[in-house]
């Protein structure tokens, strides 16, 4: 009977850090560089994180690639709050260097490194 309890306590115990693993993943951007044409300044980017289940990286890229990093870039600022054509995002700092952005209904959630040459 303790065997088969132990047994049963280590497949939750397992079933339980699997679903944490697949609720995180990281994402791979390409270039972690990003300069403005028009402006010359430089943001390095980097440790992309889909925090959410539903979030694909593909998701976290369109969102980096199309409104965060040319207008991080541009203006030297991140935006806390945008809608990118599907649905609203807010964004705010965690570290000097982290932000975590989020959509109202919790469906996306990511996290990554931001700052200036």
């Amino acid at each position: 009977m303790r065997v088969l309890m132990v047994t049963s306590l280590v497949g939750v115990v397992l079933f339980a850090f699997a679903g944490q693993a697949s609720a995180s993943s990281s994402c791979s951007m390409g270039a972690g560089r990003y300069q403005d044409a028009r402006s010359g300044n430089v943001v390095v980017w980097g440790n992309y994180r889909s925090l959410s289940g539903g979030m694909s990286c593909s998701s976290v890229r369109y969102v980096l690639n199309h409104w965060l990093r040319p207008w991080a870039a541009n203006t030297l600022q991140i935006r806390t709050n945008f809608y990118d054509g599907y649905v609203r995002w807010r964004c705010y700092r965690t570290t000097r260097i982290r932000w975590r952005c989020w959509t109202p209904d919790d469906a996306g959630v990511f996290s990554f490194t931001a700052y200036r040459l």
